[in-house]
């Protein structure tokens, strides 16, 4: 075995044994993907992000008054994040697979400030949503759809904010005026491109700087 072999081996134990801790904290191991039975539908199979890489996602990113939502939240590894983070915030999950939604959702029905939406997200998509977490969960003409969604959810002037891991489409935001795209250079090269995606209203410029709590640091202790 070579020594870069070994690292890889190494670094694959500790984020499996990162990932298991947590899990269970809340329920049961999430590893693993789930095969899409919704190809057809433009849906991804069901994956799981990583929770190192979401500690640097949403590290002083989240306000106390954001509607935070998954969407293609799966097994529901992102709500557990932001359960870790002791937070008050509503958390919504949205999930195509009705029987991946039902099972996030009686693993999580302790927690009042959580609901598991089972449904096309866009149909269903939460007009008090704020802030949205993409983790690739379809193809570049549904993410076409959801774009366009959301840049009339009503008022014009709100902060809506994406979260956009595992970005391989970010060209259909960078494309449109009515968005603002900054990319994330993430301190662990191993982890997939991400960017942050803000809504800005068209000949008014930029949004102003934001001013986040530190929400979204990592939890002591983990």
């Amino acid at each position: 075995m070579t020594w870069l072999e070994g690292s890889s081996l190494l670094y694959g134990a500790v984020r499996l044994c990162r990932n298991l801790l947590l899990d269970l904290r809340f329920g049961a191991f999430l590893g693993g993907t789930i095969r899409t039975t919704h190809a057809g539908l433009g849906a991804h199979d069901v994956s799981n992000s990583d929770y190192r890489a979401l500690s640097y996602l949403f590290a002083n990113r989240i306000l106390q008054t954001d509607v935070l939502v998954d969407i293609g939240c799966g097994k529901g590894r992102v709500l557990n994040w932001w359960l870790s983070l002791g937070i008050s915030n509503q958390l919504i999950g949205i999930e195509l697979d009705e029987r991946v939604a039902r099972r996030t959702a009686a693993r999580l029905r302790n927690f009042r400030n959580v609901h598991v939406v089972a449904g096309d997200a866009i149909e269903r998509l939460p007009v008090a949503g704020t802030l949205f977490y993409l983790f690739n969960p379809f193809t570049a003409t549904n993410l076409r759809r959801l774009r366009d969604k959301l840049a009339l959810l009503r008022p014009l002037e709100r902060r809506l904010i994406i979260i956009y891991y595992n970005c391989v489409d970010i060209e259909l935001f960078t494309e449109d005026p009515r968005w603002q795209v900054e990319r994330l250079a993430l301190p662990d090269p191993r982890l997939h491109p991400a960017a942050v995606v803000t809504r800005i209203r068209l000949g008014s410029g930029a949004s102003p700087p934001l001013q986040p709590t530190a929400l979204g640091s990592l939890p002591s202790g983990r």
